[in-house]
């Protein structure tokens, strides 16, 4: 028994985080980005493979263990540009009902 949220309602959870967070399908593909990810990343990212914007070897590593089945990875990240930030990524598999009725992963 899951919670369907509409997307009003998921858009306000996602920008409710503090950090930045990005929702990636099962093709490591960025489907969503709050508020916060798109003011370090760019609304640009969206639709496009996670290594489109985020070139860090450690967070694709990660993406791509969860992807791969791997239940939860945390890895540091840090960002040099504009000004130098420090994050501490998770990367976790949530189970969504895909748009095609099919089960679809974003991560």
């Amino acid at each position: 028994m899951g919670m369907e949220l509409d997307p009003a309602a998921w858009r306000v959870l996602l920008d409710g985080f503090p950090a930045p967070v990005l929702v990636l399908n099962a093709r490591r593909v960025v489907i969503e980005a709050n508020r916060q990810a798109r003011e370090i990343f760019g609304s640009h990212l969206l639709n496009h493979d996670l290594a489109h914007s985020l070139r860090q070897p450690a967070a694709l590593e990660a993406a791509n263990a969860v992807l791969n089945g791997a239940p939860h990875k945390v890895s540091p990240l840090m960002l040099a540009a504009p000004v130098q930030r420090f994050f501490e990524l998770h990367a976790l598999p949530v189970q969504s009902q895909g748009k095609d009725g099919g089960d679809g992963y974003v991560h």
